[in-house]
């Protein structure tokens, strides 16, 4: 089971630069936690596309304040229609699918924004994330688990997140890392520390995922653009009883519903 926030955010959801300076340090950086998009932030955007100019573009817009007054504009487009939900009135989202024509990509792989929220302006130039290509390693339980990949342009950052989920007996094993690492890094390697003294599990989940991301950051305003690829391991013990799997089905669906 795919357990990322990206941030829709994570799972992200999970950029650069927007201009060729990001600002002076009093700006931030990328966030580096997902509790840190909820702490530091009170809005932002992602924005998700594969980099073909014949598919869509996914925009998520999330706010921790209620959105009263406010705009999407990219490029010399008119502003977007945007219908924001809340379940609890502390958290606000919007969903966008757009084609590229409407957020105005240019050549370079730009996007010129503007954004407006409760009469605080933001406005930039974001480069979309380059597609990633991705060599997945095949997972043992007595060794690291190790990645690597190619990218045509190089990011700002990478995430890379790792969830691993037992199922033993009647205990439920849970636990998730992430890793912020540099543009620069094209490997990575997850320590077997996470899951290899878990062999015994009647049932077992590996996730990993890896995002490339690109950003701009003014003050508590965040707008990303990335990349994403993952990849799933799992499969129950041999000899398996019909009612353990089945009690591991309903632990599973509890989980996912949370």
């Amino acid at each position: 089971m795919k357990k990322l926030i990206l941030i829709s955010i994570l799972g992200v959801f999970l950029f650069t630069l927007t201009s060729c300076d990001n600002g002076d340090d009093s700006n931030g950086g990328f966030p580096s936690s997902t509790q840190a998009f909820m702490t530091d932030l009170d809005h932002f955007l992602m924005v998700y596309t594969d980099g073909s100019r014949d598919e869509l573009v996914v925009v998520s817009w999330h706010s921790s304040i209620e959105p009263i007054d406010y705009e999407l504009r990219f490029g010399d487009n008119e502003a977007i229609d945007v219908t924001w939900y809340t379940y609890d009135e502390e958290d606000w989202s919007a969903y966008l699918v757009l084609a590229y024509e409407e957020v105005d990509v240019n050549e370079l792989g730009e996007i010129d924004f503007f954004v407006s929220m409760n009469n605080q302006d933001f406005q930039g130039v974001l480069q979309l994330v380059s597609p990633l290509s991705v060599s997945f390693g095949d997972f043992s339980w007595d060794e690291n688990y190790n990645l690597t990949w190619e990218i045509a342009s190089k990011p700002e950052l990478y995430w890379v997140s790792a969830t691993f989920e037992c199922y033993l007996e009647d205990d439920d094993i849970y636990k998730i890392d992430d890793w912020q690492i540099s543009g620069d890094k094209t490997s990575f390697s997850i320590s077997k520390s996470i899951y290899n003294s878990y062999e015994d599990c009647d049932y077992y989940d590996f996730y990993v995922s890896l995002q490339a991301i690109n950003y701009y950051r003014q003050g508590r305003f965040l707008i990303y653009s990335l990349s994403q690829s993952d990849i799933e391991f799992g499969d129950y013990k041999e000899n398996l009883k019909p009612a353990q799997v089945h009690k591991i089905s309903e632990m599973n669906l509890a989980r996912s519903n949370q």
